[in-house]
């Protein structure tokens, strides 16, 4: 074998005639590109590939991974496979692949042997649930840390817009379950181990907002700034450790925005395999989660489905247990409304914040949890926002007075307004007056 920089029997060296960074990569080989096209063909089609066999976003990776075992269990190295998916990523998947996914995947075939048809499965096979054996133990009540708002293994989701308390009420709703204390006049069933990472404040802000809410010093435990991104297997695998060192039947995750890292928040199947790390680590280790969210942008236009309220994907409202909507009533006041709660009837809490000036103790306190009957709270939003619409702008006590006639009480009522405030849908135009946000769009000259 010769190759540039070989010597020659002459005693000269051999030199490139063109030097490889000076010509385009080769195209495949029709063998290969037939061995890819079969091993992506039924992925492509699922994914609405294009008719040339383009790979799209979503495959890309698994189409390669697919490749990569195929050329490994064909005999081929890592730098073989490396060089061979680089060039099948440029020719095929649009957009690109990361170089550093592409040399990931090679790397990963190093360990299956070379030349083996079928690599060794790890897969488990399926456990079916045994319904005779549970109806014979009866069915067990629900497990709640916090009645009616938290239970054991649910995945919750705190959402509002910024600035509104979602950090000061997720911190003391810890040191409440914490320390087994009463939460806006809910009762916790039991003290509990919680793990709380804030993700978004320092070291000093966070150590003082706990100290301001009374937390005792070792439970719960906080953290901030640890890096803890579910699109990053080294972060999972160490919140993984922590959870199984400490046991904790809590962990709250400030905010979505940072532990989700790169992951795009308005696609369904990225968000969707972060939920998937959540539902591994909750199954596994039997843990409570709580993430803290923000709310998706006012759009007078937008649907007011409360599930929408919340910001990026509606996996992320589909995927969760529970999820919970934080909006302002003013005076210190905050509503915490259930806009989804599996396994129970949804609720509302009035939460009030005082504090005892700028670094005074902080304190939370309600008047304990409302039944929202029969989505009374979307009936009236809906009414409301028919009311204006038929009547134009409308003075408080004229909405509260039609309002009563059709069956809506004040406080009702009251929740409506911020509720389509929220939204965006509805605005106060002048003192104690309301009209739809559209409207007051369509108005404005061009």
């Amino acid at each position: 074998m010769v190759a540039p920089y070989s010597m020659h029997s002459m005693g000269e060296q051999y030199q490139w005639d063109l030097h490889p960074d000076e010509v385009p990569l080769a195209k495949l080989p029709a063998w290969l590109l037939e061995r890819l096209g079969r091993a992506t063909e039924s992925l492509a089609k699922a994914k609405d590939s294009d008719v040339d066999g383009t790979i799209r976003e979503g495959v890309r990776n698994n189409a390669l991974t697919s490749f990569a075992g195929w050329l490994r269990r064909s005999g081929a190295v890592p730098k073989q496979i490396e060089a061979i998916l680089e060039t099948a990523n440029e020719q095929l998947c649009k957009p690109l692949l990361a170089e550093g996914e592409v040399s990931g995947i090679a790397r990963g075939m190093e360990r299956y042997p070379a030349g083996v048809e079928d690599p060794p499965s790890s897969a488990q096979p399926v456990e079916y649930l045994d319904l005779a054996e549970y109806r014979k133990k009866g069915i067990p009540p629900i497990d709640w840390i916090l009645p009616g708002w938290l239970a054991r293994n649910d995945i919750a989701i705190l959402a509002g817009a910024a600035g509104i308390g979602k950090s000061t009420t997720a911190a003391d709703l810890a040191v409440a379950l914490a320390t087994g204390r009463e939460w806006c006049a809910i009762k916790p069933t039991r003290p509990v181990l919680v793990l709380h990472f804030d993700e978004e404040q320092d070291d000093a802000t966070t150590l003082r907002l706990f100290a301001r809410l009374g937390a005792p010093d070792d439970n719960p435990k906080i953290a901030s700034c640890q890096g803890i991104q579910l699109n990053s297997p080294d972060a999972v695998k160490r919140l993984e450790e922590e959870i199984r060192k400490h046991k904790p039947e809590l962990v709250i995750l400030d905010s979505v925005q940072q532990v989700f890292g790169d992951i795009d928040e308005n696609s369904a199947p990225q968000v969707g395999a972060a939920y998937r790390e959540l539902f591994r680590l909750r199954d596994t280790c039997q843990v409570t989660f709580l993430l803290l969210h923000h709310k998706r942008k006012a759009n007078p236009n937008h649907k007011t489905d409360p599930m929408e309220l919340v910001r990026g994907s509606t996996a992320h409202s589909t995927q969760a247990s529970t999820v919970w909507f934080a909006s302002s009533c003013g005076d210190g006041w905050m509503n915490l409304i259930q806009v989804k709660r599996r396994k129970a009837k949804k609720q509302t809490l009035r939460i009030r914040y005082e504090e005892d000036g700028e670094d005074g103790p902080i304190r939370l306190s309600g008047e304990g949890p409302v039944v929202d009957p029969d989505g009374a709270l979307e009936v009236a939003s809906k009414w409301l926002r028919d009311y204006l619409t038929e009547n134009g702008d409308s003075k408080r006590a004229a909405i509260n007075e039609a309002g009563g006639a059709a069956g809506h009480s004040k406080a009702t009522i009251k929740r409506a307004i911020s509720h389509l405030q929220e939204f965006g849908v509805i605005i106060n135009v002048r003192h104690g007056y309301w009209a739809l946000a559209e409207t007051r769009q369509r108005e404005v000259p061009a």
